[in-house]
């Protein structure tokens, strides 16, 4: 038989798993008015800072995906074909949410605990921002550099990946 402290436990793991399935990643959009998405920044003539936030239902991978989709759109929006990363990086940012007990006035109750004070099963609940700076190459580049990317290439191989939020 199991005691009320676990079923307690296991209940509020259970909440949690369950309202972090109910999240849809977030799907390719302009971060506006606080929502996930991508988010572009023209540095000087030729350089661009690009960026994707994702929700913790957005693997890694598609966050990375989304970000050199964006660099290929940005590349065909100046009319260029190529473009070379200059820097990229990919941030995890991780939180935990778990069941605890706790007391307050001299009773002993349950309650949803985030972070690590007090978590008895904590799960880690994890979000990526992918970081890009571009440069936007005007002339065709010198074969076989490992950082220049044929915008049109990356956007053919990534479209049937890419999830657009349709229109509200």
């Amino acid at each position: 038989m199991i005691d009320r402290p676990s079923l307690i436990r296991f209940g509020g793991i259970a909440v949690v798993l369950l309202l972090a399935a109910c999240t849809t990643p977030t799907p390719y959009q302009a971060a506006e008015d606080g929502r996930d998405g991508y988010a572009s920044q023209k540095l000087t003539q030729d350089r661009w800072r690009v960026s994707f936030d994702g929700n913790s239902s957005t693997p890694r991978a598609t966050v990375e995906d989304y970000l050199l989709f964006r660099a290929a759109e940005i590349t065909k929006e100046q009319d260029a074909a190529q473009f070379r990363i200059v820097d990229r990086e990919t941030e995890p940012q991780t939180r935990f949410v778990g069941s605890g007990l706790g007391v307050g006035a001299g009773f002993l109750f349950h309650r949803n605990t985030l972070g690590f004070g007090g978590v008895v099963n904590a799960q880690p609940i994890t979000r990526y921002t992918a970081y890009m700076e571009i440069q936007v190459l005007s002339a065709e580049a010198v074969a076989g550099d490992p950082n220049v990317y044929e915008a049109e290439a990356v956007l053919s191989t990534l479209a049937s990946r890419i999830v657009i939020k349709p229109p509200s």
